[in-house]
């Protein structure tokens, strides 16, 4: 997922707001993650796969959601694991 949020957002990031380009192309210097970032999506959806941008807030708000999805699945597995002990 990506961050929008033009030039201040890329500065703020330090062009690390482009993850999907990112981890697509991790040697390439962040600075053209940015000029890159159409034609990624449009290689994307024509693969039908989603490029997923949203703002800051909704960016953090999908975070947290994984990351307590994440926490409950690591804690029903170390009570499946001392039941089982």
């Amino acid at each position: 997922m990506n961050v929008t949020g033009g030039s201040f957002m890329d500065w703020a990031f330090g062009h690390l707001n482009y993850q999907i380009e990112h981890h697509l192309f991790p040697q390439m210097p962040r600075i053209h993650y940015g000029p890159i970032s159409g034609e990624v999506r449009e290689m994307m959806e024509s693969e039908g796969i989603k490029y997923d941008t949203r703002p800051l807030v909704p960016a953090f708000s999908k975070l947290l959601g994984h990351l307590a999805s994440s926490g409950k699945m690591v804690a029903q597995a170390k009570a499946y694991r001392k039941k089982s002990e």
